[in-house]
């Protein structure tokens, strides 16, 4: 997979902040067509004052997660509220490792996607977050990236044709549920009593290993959202799925997990 981290960091030098107008576009859109994802890239702004957005649908195309960063001091991982051209919703505010960003993750549903994809500007607001991006290029880059999708899902066997050539699908070798513990649940969402359903889609090779785990459906609350699949991802393993001649195949498994504190 694209290290997509190292290209949020090309470039950047100012910290996120207010701007008096739209920022535009530095260049071509750059659309990544990877094995177990779809990206869309482009950065904005000045030398002295860039950010960078990547656009990344989930396998099945019912959320789109916008990745929003630029250069600042070292955040710890939270939750918090963000309006995006009237769309309320939560982002996961995080600094990866070794690098001097701060990163937004927002998924949106694919219809709210569409809406500010068509209007001139996309407008964030938040918790030091406060820009606007003009939509530029968005109507390229979402046609790249939905036929990119296409053939990620005929590549998984995702699609109609990939699901009935799969006469064993991937089983997981632990229970599920036992991924995650009470210790697991996210700092934050535990102080502030949040809960919620995740739903996520995971890509498993023909060796039983995940090798993606997408946001279908957000609880609305990130911290819990990034918490379902970082906890899959490290934890849980399947069996491979096999065809109708028993040969281990690519498959995709969608997944739903509840968060919510007792009483």
């Amino acid at each position: 997979m694209i290290d997509f981290l190292a290209m949020l960091g090309a470039g950047l030098s100012a910290p996120l902040a207010a701007d008096p107008a739209p920022l535009s576009p530095s260049g071509k859109w750059h659309v990544d067509w990877n094995e177990t994802s779809c990206l869309a890239l482009q950065s904005y702004g000045t030398d002295e004052q860039r950010r960078v957005l990547i656009i990344k649908p989930s396998l099945d195309g019912s959320m789109v997660r916008l990745i929003l960063s630029g250069p600042g001091s070292r955040q710890s991982a939270v939750h918090l509220p963000v309006d995006i051209a009237g769309f309320k919703a939560t982002a996961l505010r995080f600094t990866p490792p070794k690098k001097k960003l701060v990163v937004y993750w927002i998924d949106l549903p694919r219809p709210e996607f569409d809406r500010i994809a068509a209007l001139p500007a996309v407008p964030f607001k938040g918790d030091r977050i406060a820009l606007t991006l003009s939509t530029t290029g968005f109507g390229a880059a979402i046609k790249a990236l939905d036929s990119c999708g296409v053939d990620l899902r005929k590549h998984w066997n995702a699609d109609e044709a990939g699901k009935a050539s799969i006469s064993v699908a991937a089983d997981p070798t632990i229970r599920i549920e036992r991924v995650a513990t009470g210790n697991d649940y996210p700092t934050q969402a535990r102080k502030e009593y949040r809960g919620g359903l995740t739903a996520v889609s995971l890509l498993i090779d023909d060796a039983g290993a995940i090798k993606d785990c997408s946001i279908e459906q957000s609880s609305g609350v990130a911290t819990i959202d990034a918490q379902t699949c970082i906890l899959l991802t490290e934890r849980a393993k399947f069996r491979p799925a096999r065809d109708a001649s028993g040969a281990a195949i690519r498959s995709s498994k969608t997944l739903r997990f509840r968060w919510e504190l007792g009483n």
